[in-house]
Order: structure tokens, then C-alpha cells, then sequence
């Protein structure tokens, strides 16, 4: 029995060597089964993998998923043919530029941005010029206006009383720059926005009265009105009104690089490596800005029946030159970019005024020179400097529409402090012994009306849209 049970065991052990002796002399051994994998991108060549991961921000030895590498010009990268997660990884991401990138312009060293604006201005402040009323009513003068800017019963302004040109209008602005090197760009810009125009008619019927209000200082400053119109079957008369506003601006300025940063970072929408970048850049330049008003008041009325036409002019001229000093940080997140631009002009605004009078009366000028609102006391040409600050903020949101093009959409605003309007050197307190054609007499009414001198500020807000080209 004994024998029996080690023949047995002698068997099954000879059975197991000579199984193992076969598949180790097999030449064909049968592949072993396929088991998944899971596929990374490898740290860069040029650095250890610890200095990759350090760098990255990373710890790849708690996930294999969260690894998104800098840009190709700062360092790790994925393989060129991974591609997981169906995400596209050409230069760390989606939505390359044509070349070179924020912090390193490479072969694109200009850029051309050409915007359309759509602004609206402060707009300019006019006293009341033209009034009416009911000339039966002679208990109040039809017309006439209260020294602290009310309006009797017997009084409807027609034009003035309010702001004019403040309403929206349209522009252009063009920016030229061109990237010396990564840290050093020189740009220039220039805008300008059409002309804003308020116009006034008033043609007076025989049965319509029409008035040009004012102080009359030689019956102690009472409240007064020139008649252009008389109404109750008057002779007739008419006052047109023409108030023009133009604002331009250009400027030429160096962009230092103070700091850059570039890398990748997960989209917001699938999670997919995009690329990121942020630049912030002090900006130094020469800053133009130069801001055009001109008021125009024509009458027509008639004197013991013989037609007299007048004509006042009120010409203000704003020019502003000066250091612009600024910053500028740049956000680029795949195909989208914020820019935001703070700045400051400093330097000195030249404010001239120019006021005129003339009136004609059967085509022939009359002496003392001038008309209604400008006459010989305040008529000439007046210069005003001063030390100015203006600042001016922007806010732009573009897209990468393609490789080398750029939509952009914005916001500006700029303030600008002792401008002189026209409506603000217009002075109402009028000795009437100086209109023409009446000789001055020797009175004590003074010289009036005089040159006010008066200083207001001016702010330009508004939307832009328009294209960045790189080439």
C-alpha cells in the first residue's frame, strides 16, 4: 500500500517538472492579456522631473490628471501627439496666435487697432438767449428773466437755460505700435469724433414776440429784453442760433515691461489646458487733446423800418499738451483678453476766446463795433494758461477670431478740468448806450457787458468696437 501511494506521488511531481520545461522552451509563448493604461505626458527633457513639477505647481505623484504645463517658451509641454481627453494641446492649448505670444511678440512686432467709437461729451452750458411772451401782459415785461435764473409768468425760453451738444456721436480712433523687443514697444494713437451741432430757427410771425433777454445796467440792472419781434402785428424778425463742438486727441507713448507671466491653466467650460498669460507695462509718453466750441447768434429785426442784422460770436479754443504717464495690464485666458489702462495726463492747457460783434444796417457796418451780446467793452481776443491733470481710464474685452486678428469692444473715460466754453463768456449784464447804431453817451452805466473768464470741466465717456491686426 505504501509502495502504491509513492509511485502516485512520483508521477504527479514528474508531471509538473515536465509542464514547467515546456512553456519555458516554447518560441512562441501566447501574449498575456491586455490590461488598461493610463497615458501622461512625460516631464520635460530639459529639466528633472522634480524641478518640472515644482515649477508647474503641481504634486503629479497624488494625479496623473492634473497637469497643466507652462507655455513652450517658458518651459514643460506636453508630447505633440498627446492628445487626451479629445482636448487640442498646439502651444499649450487652444487658439494660438499667429506667432510669438504676450510676453514674447516674436515675429509679431506690429499691430494696427482700428476702433469705432460711440461717445458722448459734456456738453455746454448756454444762459437763456431767446425768449418769449404775451406783449398784451404789462404788468411783467413779456420775456424777461430773474437775476438768480427763474422765469416770470410771462416768459417760455426758447433756446437756452440748459446744456447743449451733450448728446451721443460718433468717432474714430486708430492705434499704431510696433514691440523693439519682449520689454520694449512704442505706439501712437489718434481720435477724433464728428462735429456735435445744435441749430436753432425762430422766425417770428407778426403776431409772435421774440426777445433777447439781458440786465439793463444803465437803468440799474433791472431785468430787460431786446425786442426782435414786438408780435401784435409788428414788423417781423427772426434769431438763428449755431453752436458747434469738436474734441480730438492723439498721443505717442513707450511701453516698458515691468512684469510678464505666461502658462496653462483648465478651461472653465471642459476642463481642457488653455493658455494663459498676464503683462503689466508702464506706459510714458506725449498726450494731445484739444477740444473746439463756437456759439453763433444771428438777428434780424427792423428799426424805424429799415432791416438791421447782427451777428455775435462766441469762439473757444482748448488745447491741451502734456506727459501722459500710465499703466497697462494685459489678461489673455485661450481666445479671450481683458485689457485695463489707467493713465494721466500732466502738463498745461492754452484756452483762447474769441468774441466778435457786428451789425449791419442797409448793408452798411455800424460804429461803436459790435451787436446785442458782444459789443466794444468784451469784444477781443482773451489767452488763459493753466496747470492741468487729466486723467483717462479704458477697459477692453477682445476675442482671437483668428490667428492674427482680434475683435475688441470697450470703454473710456476721460475728465478734463479749466476748460472755457463759450456759453460760460457770455455776460447778460448789457449797458444798452453801446449797441450800435447809437453813439456812446457819457452815463455812468459802465462797460458792460464785460469778459466773464469763466472755467468749467469737461469729461468724453463712451463704447468702442473694432479690430487688432499682428503681423
Amino acid at each position: 500500500m505504501q509502495s502504491l501511494r509513492l509511485a502516485i506521488t512520483l508521477a504527479a511531481l514528474s508531471v509538473v517538472v515536465l509542464s514547467t520545461n515546456g512553456t519555458a522552451d516554447d518560441p512562441h509563448p501566447s501574449p498575456a492579456p491586455a490590461r488598461g493604461t493610463t497615458r501622461v505626458p512625460p516631464a520635460s527633457p530639459r529639466r528633472p522631473v522634480a524641478e518640472a513639477e515644482e515649477r508647474s505647481g503641481h504634486n503629479h505623484a497624488e494625479s496623473g490628471v492634473d497637469y497643466y504645463p507652462e507655455n513652450q517658451l517658458l518651459g514643460d509641454v506636453f508630447e505633440e501627439d498627446y492628445a487626451g481627453n479629445d482636448c487640442g494641446f498646439g502651444n499649450c492649448g487652444r487658439c494660438r496666435n499667429c506667432c510669438g505670444t504676450l510676453c514674447n511678440p516674436g515675429g509679431c512686432g506690429m499691430y494696427v487697432r482700428a476702433d469705432y467709437l460711440l461717445w458722448s461729451t459734456k456738453g455746454m452750458h448756454v444762459p437763456a438767449l431767446v425768449t418769449t411772451g404775451d406783449p398784451a401782459v404789462t404788468a411783467i415785461p413779456a420775456g424777461v428773466i430773474n437775476e438768480d435764473g427763474s422765469l416770470p409768468g410771462n416768459t417760455q425760453v426758447l433756446f437756452g437755460n440748459d446744456l447743449i451738444n451733450n448728446q451721443g456721436r460718433s468717432g474714430g480712433r486708430i492705434v499704431i505700435g510696433m514691440y523693439v523687443n519682449p520689454c520694449w514697444a512704442v505706439e501712437g494713437d489718434y481720435f477724433g469724433l464728428a462735429d456735435q451741432r445744435t441749430a436753432f430757427r425762430s422766425d417770428a410771425t407778426g403776431n409772435t414776440f421774440v426777445g433777447i433777454p439781458f440786465f439793463d445796467e444803465s437803468n440799474d440792472g433791472l431785468p430787460a429784453v431786446f425786442t426782435v419781434a414786438p408780435g401784435a402785428g409788428g414788423p417781423l424778425g427772426s434769431v438763428n442760433i449755431d453752436a458747434v463742438t469738436r474734441f480730438q486727441g492723439a498721443n505717442i507713448r513707450f511701453l516698458r515691461n515691468l512684469c510678464c507671466w505666461e502658462g496653462c491653466g483648465p478651461s472653465w467650460w471642459d476642463g481642457c489646458p488653455i493658455p494663459l498669460a498676464k503683462r503689466f507695462d508702464l506706459l510714458l509718453g506725449y498726450r494731445y487733446n484739444r477740444l473746439d466750441d463756437s456759439l453763433t447768434i444771428n438777428q434780424q429785426h427792423s428799426i424805424q423800418g429799415t432791416v438791421r442784422d447782427g451777428s455775435d460770436v462766441f469762439d473757444t479754443e482748448n488745447t491741451f499738451n502734456g506727459f501722459d504717464l500710465g499703466t497697462s495690464l494685459r489678461f489673455r485666458r485661450a481666445c479671450w483678453s481683458l485689457d485695463l489702462t489707467a493713465k494721466i495726463g500732466i502738463g498745461n492747457t492754452r484756452s483762447v476766446v474769441t468774441i466778435d460783434g457786428v451789425a449791419l444796417q442797409s448793408n452798411v457796418q455800424q460804429t461803436p463795433g459790435g451787436s446785442i451780446l458782444a459789443v466794444s467793452s468784451n469784444s477781443g481776443r482773451f489767452v488763459n494758461t493753466s496747470f492741468t491733470m487729466l486723467p483717462e481710464v479704458g477697459l477692453d474685452l477682445g476675442y482671437q477670431i483668428n490667428p492674427c486678428w482680434r475683435f475688441r469692444t470697450g470703454y473710456t473715460l476721460m475728465y478734463w478740468c479749466g476748460v472755457y466754453r463759450p456759453g460760460d463768456q457770455i455776460d447778460q449784464h448789457i449797458n444798452p448806450n453801446l449797441w450800435p447804431p447809437l453813439p456812446i453817451n457819457g452815463n455812468n452805466a459802465g462797460l458792460w457787458p464785460q469778459y466773464p473768464g469763466r472755467a468749467s470741466d469737461f469729461w468724453a465717456q463712451g463704447v468702442n468696437f473694432g479690430l487688432e491686426a499682428r503681423w
